[in-house]
């Protein structure tokens, strides 16, 4: 495992967090997803495109990661 979904719609703030910690506690990327799957796809809640604008800071530690 390189890169933990931490940012998805169904994850709560500290589901999120401890995502967060963990990838760091480990040397994981931090990751959101990068597909789409509809709108109401998650019954919690409406779920749209680009619903959850992730932090600039996430691209270069993913840029800089060496390819498998």
């Amino acid at each position: 495992m390189m890169e933990p979904e931490a940012f998805h719609p169904s994850h709560s703030p500290t589901q999120v967090q401890n995502l967060k910690d963990l990838s760091k506690k480990y040397r994981l990327l931090i990751a959101g997803g990068i597909d789409y799957h509809g709108v109401n796809n998650y019954r919690k809640k409406e779920t749209t495109l680009n619903m959850l604008p992730l932090p600039i800071e996430l691209l270069a530690p993913i840029q800089q990661a060496p390819s498998i």
